[in-house]
């Protein structure tokens, strides 16, 4: 299908799935009554609609706000939290960090990506989109667990721990031996992985280690909750039919807004 002459524009400036969009005035809010203030924007829409030929079948993209932040917050990075997200763009050599709320998700006319090109003050890698198209996905298909097991987490003592989390802790994985809802003096037996990037430093490898350790010892503290099994394991490491039978601990739950 031939490109409309609008389409083409877009194209030729550039725009794809994690592109930044800069708004320097106010824009505004397809759909939507009011407008959005100006800041810096990163787009989720998927390339294929970014570029579809004709305008009036994709007419809008879909953004959220990105602010920067001096440090992140284990807590946030990696997808860990489904409602707000730590994530790095680069910045030349260096790594500045953003923070975005789910509640900071906008949809604008696909048209206002003809006024302009994306932002070159920062840029986006695959494995930063990667990361961003995870955790909004995260908002529509998290995994649960019993109500009984949730209730023995000691949300504040988890939430500390995990603030030192390092970037190149991608997910925390868990398996519980049993689904039930256990009365108050069953024990809950887990296997707990935390899972890392595959080219990760023997330094960091000891301190996501130290970090398994400090999160076991609370669980394990006067909670119901055994560590049968408690790894750090590479993306590498980890086996699909293992995967498959995990689920990712979701820090929504241990986080306060």
């Amino acid at each position: 299908m031939k490109l409309s002459d609008e389409a083409e524009k877009i194209r030729q400036n550039g725009w794809h799935q994690g592109s930044l969009l800069k708004i320097d005035s106010k824009v505004e809010v397809s759909g939507q009554r009011g407008v959005i203030n100006p800041g810096l924007y990163i787009i989720i829409s998927q390339d294929c609609d970014i570029q579809t030929p004709a305008i009036d079948v994709e007419p809008y993209v879909e953004i959220i706000l990105c602010d920067p932040i001096s440090k992140p917050d284990g807590n946030y990075t990696r997808g860990k939290n489904a409602r707000r997200l730590h994530i790095p763009f680069n910045q030349g050599a260096e790594e500045v960090y953003f923070e975005c709320f789910a509640k900071n998700k906008f949809v604008i006319a696909r048209r206002e990506l003809i006024k302009q090109k994306p932002c070159k003050e920062f840029s986006v890698g695959p494995e930063q989109t990667n990361d961003l198209i995870g955790w909004c996905i995260k908002r529509y298909d998290r995994d649960a667990f019993p109500d009984h097991f949730n209730e023995r987490l000691d949300r504040k003592k988890l939430r500390n721990i995990m603030r030192g989390a390092l970037p190149s802790l991608q997910n925390v994985f868990i398996k519980l031996r049993t689904e039930k809802e256990l009365s108050l003096n069953e024990i809950y037996r887990i296997e707990l992985y935390f899972i890392v990037d595959k080219c990760i430093s023997s330094d960091d490898i000891e301190q996501t280690e130290i970090l398994l350790n400090a999160f076991s010892e609370c669980l394990k503290h006067e909670q119901k909750i055994e560590i049968a099994v408690g790894a750090v394991l590479t993306t590498e490491e980890i086996y699909l039919a293992e995967f498959l039978e995990l689920k990712q601990l979701d820090f929504d739950d241990l986080s306060s807004m």
